[in-house]
């Protein structure tokens, strides 16, 4: 999965991007609300799990933009995860 930054505004955050799997590849739309965080995803047809762990990295990066030592948003997210079922999903 890799998600790219393409809007940084003073109401939302906006990424976009591509999960691909053995079985396709979707694209991504992740925004956050700011100041309070709340994450939307759109995943076009994506299975669940691709879309939660989409959200759920834009979130970690929302966090991180709160902690007590804050970074910036970052331009590209990118992760790997086996889906359910995959042999490397242990």
């Amino acid at each position: 999965m890799t998600l790219r930054l393409v809007e940084r505004g003073d109401d939302r955050v906006l990424y976009e991007g591509v999960a691909v799997t053995s079985g396709g590849e979707w694209p991504l739309r992740i925004a956050v609300a700011l100041p309070d965080g709340r994450v939307t995803a759109e995943g076009a047809g994506a299975p669940e799990w691709l879309v939660e762990l989409g959200a759920a990295l834009v979130r970690a990066a929302f966090r991180a933009t709160r902690s007590p030592s804050p970074v910036p948003f970052p331009r590209r997210l990118q992760r790997w995860r086996g889906g359910p079922g995959d042999a490397d999903d242990a």
